[in-house]
């Protein structure tokens, strides 16, 4: 399953009831239906493959298409489905964040998320990007988003070390805002504190996943790296089960094998990781059928190139999406081919 994230517009996935919303599940395969009139409809799906995928249509009959999830390019591996099971979890709960204060810049704000452990008199030291903060005073909002209603807590520090000394009341998770003398937010932290031998029991798990998330974001550029951390920092201190969905293994061609529907395109060879230069083949189950492609990541439209010839990859990869129509039958819905050269995407700590 992988995970709908920036959903605008209204839209419906096949292998679910009701909307797609943001963090909601969606199955390899399944078709993703553009509903409703109104504003333009757009969508990222994020697979556990490293696959980032954003689908966008602009009018009634280029969003009546629908979009198919492609396939995984290689086998995922168990803990990034679990990580991506989890994070979903999370950001399906209501209310499982608390809102960060309000910034009086437009210029994005660092973000981190740590792993720290509860020191004697419930200090906590701070690493990471505070050490690249220049020694002076600094005033930190820290409001607990682990237990409901939780009062935010205010208070000035005065930082004449590489490393910041908070003290908090004890373990939990914690989303610290620190400001400087001027009052700009300069560092946006979100850190599970817990005691010594509870830390380096969750910062085992999440060092990898921060490591999966950010070699991810190098393959598909826009990992919501930093979104996803935060949610499953939530799912390993609050031991947050992932919740029932869908059955994960919906075909591929997902209730499109129907009268009166062009079949979608098929890849020869099936999109992945590639060696070397490749040679890619569309067909179509459907006689007589014109195939319209786009290889710049945009989606295809009854003007967009026709397939005439083999597609050669060259470099470090290409994305297809094309779809299928024929005389006297609907269009198909468009297809996702990516062919990446061979990327080692799991690797971690």
């Amino acid at each position: 399953m992988g995970v709908a994230w920036q959903v605008e517009g209204d839209w419906r996935a096949s292998d679910r009831h009701g909307a797609v919303h943001d963090g909601d599940a969606v199955a390899v395969g399944s078709l993703l239906q553009p509903t409703g009139e109104g504003a333009d409809h757009s969508i990222v799906v994020l697979l556990p493959d490293s696959q980032r995928v954003l689908y966008e249509c602009f009018s009634r009959q280029d969003c009546a298409r629908g979009f198919l999830v492609p396939r995984l390019m290689n086998a995922a591996d168990p803990f990034a489905v679990q990580m991506l099971a989890e994070i979903r979890s999370v950001l399906a709960r209501v209310g499982n964040v608390a809102p960060s204060p309000e910034p009086r810049t437009r210029r994005p704000i660092p973000r981190e998320e740590l792993v720290v452990a509860l020191g004697p008199g419930d200090r906590v030291e701070f690493g990471g990007l505070v050490e690249d903060l220049p020694k002076g005073r600094y005033a930190c909002t820290a409001q607990r988003i682990d237990v409901m209603d939780a009062d935010p807590l205010r208070f000035e520090v005065e930082k004449d070390a590489p490393r910041l000394l908070l003290t908090l009341p004890g373990a939990g998770i914690y989303r610290i805002m620190i400001r400087d003398n001027r009052d700009m937010p300069r560092i946006d932290l979100l850190a599970a504190v817990a005691n010594a031998d509870r830390a380096a029991v969750l910062a085992k798990p999440f060092g990898r996943a921060k490591a999966l998330l950010n070699a991810w974001t190098k393959v598909f550029y826009g990992w919501p790296v930093h979104e996803f951390l935060r949610a499953y920092l939530e799912a390993l201190v609050l031991d947050v089960k992932p919740t029932r969905t869908a059955k994960e293994d919906v075909a591929a061609t997902n209730g499109m094998r129907k009268e009166g529907v062009t079949a979608p395109p098929q890849f020869s060879p099936h999109a992945g990781f590639i060696g070397k230069d490749l040679v890619v083949r569309l067909q179509s189950a459907t006689a007589g059928s014109t195939i319209h492609y786009m290889l710049d990541g945009a989606q295809p439209t009854e003007t967009s190139l026709v397939y005439r010839a083999p597609i050669v990859v060259k470099g470090t990869g290409l994305t297809i999406k094309a779809f299928a129509s024929s005389p006297g039958k609907k269009d198909s819905p468009i297809v996702t081919g990516t062919f990446l050269v061979d990327i080692d995407t799991e690797k971690g700590p």
